[in-house]
């Protein structure tokens, strides 16, 4: 009894190797026949740096702009640096007789004054995460998905910004969640 389960394991390794061995000259041979395609994916073509021009026979590879996401809390490129064109000075803002608490938040906007913050289509949220009742869409930019008020992970999302309704999350480029 145990030869012949020693013969039957030979007997199956035997032709594990033997099928191994007849798949590796089949990929061989696959790779090598130029009318079809390879099985497996070519390796990548090295990089080459700016400004070089491609191999004799090569197209000119076309490449898409690259469109950088806004983060949270970041100012837009050369906010800090003062515009070359003549600038209009900034609208005057009129002061209210109502007491500071009344007035509406404001958000400072670049070369314009203060905007109120239930105009902008997004603000940054509250320290704790959560969005003021102005904007109370919940957006996290790292995944590029928001989330609205009665949705499934809404009370648990620590939003990286807070914006007016959807379809401003929407024009930004974000997602809503699938629950």
């Amino acid at each position: 009894m145990l030869r012949m389960i020693r013969r039957a394991f030979r007997t199956i390794f035997r032709l594990s190797v033997l099928a191994g061995l007849g798949y590796a000259v089949y990929r061989m041979i696959a790779e090598r026949s130029p009318g079809e395609a390879p099985l497996a994916a070519p390796a990548p073509t090295p990089t080459r740096p700016l400004g070089a021009s491609p191999a004799p026979g090569q197209p000119e590879p076309v490449r898409a702009p690259a469109v950088p996401r806004p983060r949270a809390g970041t100012k837009p490129a050369g906010a800090d640096r003062p515009s070359s064109a003549p600038s209009q000075p900034p609208p005057a803002v009129v002061a209210a007789s109502a007491p500071a608490t009344s007035k509406p938040p404001t958000v400072r906007s670049i070369g314009v004054g203060e905007v109120p913050a239930d105009v902008r289509k997004w603000v940054e949220p509250n320290g704790d995460g959560s969005c003021p009742p102005t904007h109370p869409v919940k957006a996290k930019l790292e995944s590029g998905i928001f989330h609205v008020p009665g949705g499934q992970f809404y009370d648990r999302t620590k939003a990286d910004r807070c914006y007016r309704d959807a379809a401003a999350a929407e024009a930004d480029g974000l997602r809503p969640s699938k629950s």
